[in-house]
């Protein structure tokens, strides 16, 4: 084979080569759907914005009982997305940062933003999937704060839910009704520390986290009620096509 039959080959493996080698050194690169929730009104009102490789996005708009808008953030290996503090300073005299992390596997992340003194931002945060086919309509969904392990109980039927910010869905199914909802001490799961009627509704998520009380004289625990509307969901979504 003469030299000149061998080049186009030899240039055909080159590019092959280059091609690889450009892919695997490549940071991967992915937008994710993040919202947001601010824990309290003075989280809500902070001046923070989110800076990611596909720019930089004003925290306008939290809300300590509703999501926030989507942003989409990329998530880089070697460029993480960072949260900036504008309104404090870190050691370097420079807007304080925390550096979003969102868990493998999570699709459409769910950022509460939560206070934390010892943090140079004051912020410190915990995601959790908030996708429609980890968290359905129709689903209650009950997050424990309160530092004891609790029993939830509706129609009959209860589920523990421990302490620890971990998730527990309750899908009570069936027809749009009023149901009792009471709450016990795991404890203690024959005296009802809370009962109250709460709706079930097909077209409802509600996001519930269990608090401490902060006035004991209306009961141990208190409850944040986080309720997203699939009709309300449906209209924005075709407002903004």
């Amino acid at each position: 084979m003469s030299q000149n039959t061998q080049m186009p080959h030899l240039m055909s493996r080159f590019r092959w080569w280059f091609t690889l080698i450009y892919v695997l050194c490549t940071p991967v690169s992915f937008a994710i759907p993040l919202r947001i929730l601010a824990w309290d009104d003075g989280i809500a009102a902070r001046n923070l914005e989110i800076v990611c490789t596909k720019g930089t996005f004003k925290l306008e708009g939290l809300h300590p009982l509703q999501r926030s808008r989507i942003f989409d953030v990329s998530v880089q290996a070697d460029a993480p997305a960072l949260i900036f503090a504008k309104d404090r300073l870190g050691p370097e005299g420079k807007p304080a940062q925390l550096v979003v992390k969102i868990p493998a596997g999570i699709k459409n992340p769910l950022m509460l933003l939560l206070p934390d003194e010892k943090a140079a931002s004051g912020l410190r945060q915990l995601v959790i999937e908030d996708s429609t086919s980890d968290f359905n309509w129709g689903t209650i969904r009950l997050v424990n704060t309160s530092g004891k392990p609790m029993v939830f109980g509706w129609d009959k039927k209860r589920v523990m839910v421990p302490d620890g910010w971990e998730p527990v869905n309750v899908a009570p199914g069936g027809k749009a009704r009023n149901m009792g909802a009471v709450l016990y001490l795991a404890d203690n799961p024959e005296k009802p520390i809370y009962s109250a009627i709460w709706e079930h509704r097909d077209l409802l998520r509600q996001l519930v986290f269990i608090v401490p009380s902060e006035d004991l004289s209306r009961g141990a625990v208190d409850f944040k009620f986080i309720i997203e509307d699939q009709q309300e969901v449906k209209s924005k979504d075709t407002k903004e096509e």
